[in-house]
C-alpha cells in the first residue's frame, strides 16, 4: 500500500512543501521550495528518488522552468508527516 505524507513550512517570504510516499524499495519526495528572503532568492521543484538498501543512494529529478504548484489543496486531504523537519 503507497501511504502519502504531507509537509509544509511557511512564514514571510519562506514557503516550503512536500509530498512523500514510498513504493516498494523506493522512497520518493515531490517539494517545492520558495525562499525570497535570501539572495538570490530560491525557487525550486523536483522529485529525489532514495532507493531502500543501498546505504541512501539518492537521485534528484528537478524542474527545468520555474515551478509552479498548488500543494496547498493536498492539505486537507493528505495526512501530515509528523516526522518531517518541515512540520515542526
Amino acid at each position: 500500500m503507497i501511504a502519502f505524507r504531507y509537509a509544509h513550512y511557511f512564514r514571510a517570504q519562506v514557503d516550503r512543501a512536500e509530498v512523500a510516499f514510498d513504493n516498494e524499495n523506493y522512497g520518493y519526495v515531490v517539494f517545492r521550495y520558495y525562499e525570497n528572503d535570501i539572495n538570490p532568492p530560491i525557487k525550486e521543484a523536483g522529485i529525489p528518488v532514495t532507493q531502500r538498501g543501498s546505504r541512501g543512494k539518492e537521485v534528484e529529478l528537478k524542474c527545468r522552468a520555474n515551478p509552479v504548484s498548488h500543494f496547498g489543496i493536498l492539505e486537507s486531504v493528505i495526512p501530515r508527516d509528523n516526522d518531517n523537519p518541515l512540520n515542526q
